[in-house]
């Protein structure tokens, strides 16, 4: 009973070992994606004002060309109010000519005077409307650059404070990690230390054969529990003091073993049985 029981307390304790050792690793895992996360919140609003920052600049060319095509326009028109005036006061003079006199070229000099006058004038209402359509396009564009100037600035402060609190949850987090990692390596030392001293530890145990074949045997111990034992090519069997196989054990033999508790697994060292017939003939082998 005693060496049951052990077997199976060993294998439950590191059962509950390696359980404790993987929520460990989930407290460093969950710390460091904790960690991560903050670190990427505060990357992604320092993308953001860097996305906003860059409509500015591009809205900010945008004005410029707008004033640029503002004064090209202005100078347009600056330039055709004279042509339109000279061709007025030109219309008028022929006007009057052909009002002393009934030439007919006169009157179609006159005609042709006051169309080309007509068609300057035209210039400068066009000139005046293109003006006006580039102011408009001008003042549109500033309060677009004016608008999105406030979005970029409120962008960037909401990075600042995000970067600052993502910088100090992640490095609260960090720490954490780090600190449960150290306590997760501790315990896998320990574990291991422990482990290695329960495996490397040699058990005894006597009984009778229930069951042989080429890789277990199972025994009855004198408590009556039921003891598995691994059997590899490692395993020095002898049977009636003379080397044998564990499946030439038969059924009732007297057995006395030695066996490594590896990951709660028997693994026999050495058995030695003596069977029925021989028992009371040959003694025990040790």
């Amino acid at each position: 009973m005693r060496n049951t029981w052990w077997v199976v307390g060993v294998a439950m304790a590191f059962g509950c070992a390696m359980g404790g050792q993987e929520t460990k690793k989930s407290e460093t895992r969950t710390a460091q994606e904790q960690a991560q996360q903050s670190l990427q919140q505060a990357a992604d609003a320092q993308k953001k004002a860097a996305d906003e920052q860059a409509k500015v600049d591009q809205l900010q060319q945008t004005v410029t060309q707008k004033q640029r095509d503002l004064t090209d326009a202005q100078a347009n028109l600056r330039a055709q109010i004279p042509k339109a005036e000279e061709a007025q006061r030109d219309a008028q003079v022929a006007t009057q000519a052909s009002q002393q006199t009934q030439s007919k070229q006169l009157l179609q000099q006159a005609a042709d005077a006051q169309k080309k006058a007509a068609d300057e004038q035209a210039k400068v209402e066009q000139s005046q409307q293109n003006v006006t359509q580039k102011q408009k396009e001008l003042a549109d564009a500033q309060a677009q650059l004016r608008g999105q100037t406030a979005k970029a600035e409120q962008a960037k402060r909401d990075a600042q404070t995000t970067t600052q609190s993502g910088q100090q949850e992640a490095s609260l987090q960090q720490q954490q990690a780090m600190q449960a990692q150290r306590t997760e390596t501790q315990q896998m030392n320990s574990q291991n230390q422990e482990r290695s001293q329960s495996w490397m530890q040699e058990q005894d145990a006597r009984g009778t054969v229930v069951q042989a074949g080429s890789n277990q045997l199972q025994i009855r111990t004198a408590d009556k529990e039921l003891l598995k034992l691994q059997v590899t090519d490692a395993t020095a069997v002898t049977l009636n003091g003379q080397t044998a196989s564990a499946s030439q054990l038969q059924a009732g033999a007297e057995v006395r073993a030695s066996y490594q508790l590896v990951d709660g697994q028997a693994k026999a060292l050495k058995i030695a049985a003596t069977s029925k017939s021989s028992s009371g003939q040959q003694p025990e082998p040790k």
